[in-house]
């Protein structure tokens, strides 16, 4: 995904690249539902290489923040 594409699509509501194979609101619901924990979604991308999504969440409703890595 390019930078362009992350920044105005990956997160819009209904708005999907699958044509009519979904309705596009996964992304922004994950991005909605960590927002609402007060924590953050990053998103770093390769073209050819691959993606990565870090998710940072507070640790027992302190400011600091904690790496939560997908296994």
């Amino acid at each position: 995904m390019d930078k362009s594409f992350i920044n105005e699509q990956l997160f819009a509501p209904f708005s999907s690249t699958k044509k009519n194979k979904g309705m596009g609101i996964g992304a922004y619901q994950i991005r909605e539902l960590i927002h609402s924990l007060q924590g953050e979604v990053f998103v770093e991308s390769w073209i050819g290489k691959g993606t990565k999504f870090s998710v940072y969440l507070p640790l027992n409703g302190e400011e600091k923040l904690a790496h939560v890595v997908p296994s």
